[in-house]
């Protein structure tokens, strides 16, 4: 059972997150896409397969996945705002993960969730900014979660790496964090290990 603590945080986190997703809506409804969103979105709806798909995606800087992601939408719909309501429900989904984790200030937090990158420029902003970003924090979650879910974070990195170019640093960053530097208990033994085997 919650405490009357815990409860209270819990509702602010969730008013945090409804405001969020209220303030997130209106400029999501009102944000005319940019040329490069609605070329993600033309290249799903005009590949009549997914081997087409793939073809079409060989001048693309980035991987598959955003696009995986909008093929099915784009063939219900020629409308490209189904687009922009999957990037806001992502988004949305990012704010929870960012509001719930208590281990930051919530000052912090409210501070995140608003930002130019996480409201507008990832949220408002239909590209595959904010999936590789979603899955990159839901992976952050797994690994220092009270009950580590190891398996699964491996597995949101390497969907990660799919979404976005940009991704692959910060994946190998976290993977040497913690494969390599978290097995000897900081940066600090890590130089003592160095200077030790040479």
């Amino acid at each position: 059972m919650l405490g009357a603590g815990e409860a209270r945080a819990g509702r602010i986190e969730a008013a945090v997150v409804a405001l969020y997703a209220i303030a997130l809506a209106l400029v999501t409804g009102r944000h005319e896409m940019f040329r490069d969103e609605s070329q993600a979105f033309l290249i799903a709806r005009d590949s009549n397969s997914l081997f087409e798909l793939f073809h079409n995606l060989r001048y693309e800087g980035h991987p598959a996945l955003w696009h995986l992601i909008l093929y099915i939408p784009a063939h219900l719909s020629w409308n490209p705002a189904s687009m922009q309501w999957i990037n806001f429900v992502f988004a949305v989904l990012e704010a929870w993960l960012i509001v719930s984790e208590r281990r930051m200030r919530m000052w912090m937090r409210v501070l995140c969730v608003f930002s130019f990158f996480v409201f507008y420029g990832y949220g408002a902003v239909a590209r595959n900014y904010m999936l590789a970003m979603l899955l990159l924090t839901a992976a952050a979650r797994c690994f220092y979660a009270v009950k580590q879910r190891r398996g699964l974070a491996i597995g949101l990195l390497a969907l990660a790496i799919q979404s976005h170019f940009f991704a692959i640093p910060v994946v190998a960053v976290i993977a040497i964090w913690k494969f390599a530097i978290d097995k000897v208990d900081g940066w600090r033994n890590a130089g003592c290990l160095l200077r030790n085997n040479q």
